[in-house]
């Protein structure tokens, strides 16, 4: 079969059911379809529980990147997803296949649409630059910029952004500077690159926007599900042999290590601890999810549909492939 470079992607809140909804309507056996994970708390390993990642029967049907490959303690940025996601994508259609970006990570999508670029830092040698900039003046580091790179520097608020510094600006004169000496490229060029070769690829996609009684009704479902499952205990051995470290950022994790040492070892089972749990994970999830439900409303490369709307959109996208098989 012969596919188009088609590219779709599915969006909402934490919760609202994305991964079902994807089962449910492309659960198919050619395996046809891939999904690329727009999910910036799924990346991390040994979270499966509090970040709701596909259960190994959903993968097994239809294929998930970016899930579950990089330790707790590891960091993963938006260009890094990217250069990640570009790559995936190019390679399913070369599989002649249909790429599928779904999750909730808002800032991952934007980031998509820009081209956001990505560095290869070497810490070393950063150090040193670091270092040989901090050697220099503010007075001293503005005419290096003005020499390197002088069409970067204005004093018009209008133009100000997008790698066009104010001569004040220290902060972002120094970070020009850097990444010049990282990259060969101040901040106004990687800027003015992005401009033009901005995401050329087209894509058709929705946000599902929740009946929010129903939503949160189902996040306080879920929340009782998953502290059922042993999220208490994945918390607890996050913290343990990770400590302090990027996937702590996860809504409800940290929180819950905190009860944790409040409590004590003793309470960690009992009745009234889980339910502190559960309201915690409701709480946190539901915050999480309005902050989403607001970014995406603003994302105007998204269709705004309900519920029944996405599932008919999958139901219609399913058809088209068959009949045009």
């Amino acid at each position: 079969m012969n596919v188009s470079k088609k590219l779709f992607v599915i969006t909402g809140p934490t919760g609202i059911g994305k991964t079902d909804l994807l089962y449910q309507y492309l659960n198919q056996q050619e395996q046809i379809f891939e999904v690329v994970s727009l999910d910036s708390r799924q990346v991390y390993r040994y979270m499966s529980i509090g970040t709701a990642s596909p259960e190994p029967y959903i993968k097994k049907k239809i294929p998930h990147h970016l899930v579950e490959f990089l330790e707790p303690n590891q960091s993963y940025s938006a260009g890094k997803f990217v250069k990640d996601a570009q790559t995936i994508i190019q390679d399913i259609w070369n599989r002649n296949k249909i790429p599928i970006l779904c999750g909730g990570t808002g800032f991952y999508l934007k980031a998509f649409n820009t081209g956001m670029f990505y560095i290869e830092e070497d810490p070393e040698k950063k150090q040193e630059i670091r270092n040989m900039l901090n050697q220099l003046s503010p007075q001293e580091r503005l005419k290096l910029l003005q020499e390197i790179d002088p069409s970067s520097l204005t004093t018009d608020n209008d133009k100000l952004g997008k790698g066009f510094i104010h001569p004040n600006d220290t902060y972002r004169i120094f970070r020009s500077l850097e990444l010049y000496y990282l990259t060969g490229k101040t901040l106004a060029m990687h800027y003015k690159e992005m401009d033009q070769h901005k995401n050329k690829k087209e894509y058709e996609g929705i946000f599902i926007v929740p009946d929010l009684e129903k939503w949160e009704s189902h996040l306080k479902i879920r929340a009782e599900k998953m502290v059922e499952c042993g999220f208490i205990e994945e918390a607890i051995n996050l913290f343990r042999n990770y400590g302090e470290c990027p996937a702590l950022k996860t809504p409800g994790y940290k929180e819950t290590y905190d009860l944790y040492l409040k409590f004590g070892e003793e309470l960690l089972h009992q009745k009234e601890f889980k339910k502190e749990i559960v309201h915690l994970l409701y709480s946190t999830h539901k915050k999480y999810g309005k902050a989403q439900i607001k970014w995406f409303k603003n994302e105007k490369s998204l269709k705004p549909v309900t519920y029944q709307e996405a599932e008919k959109f999958l139901e219609n996208l399913a058809n088209s492939i068959i009949i045009n098989n």
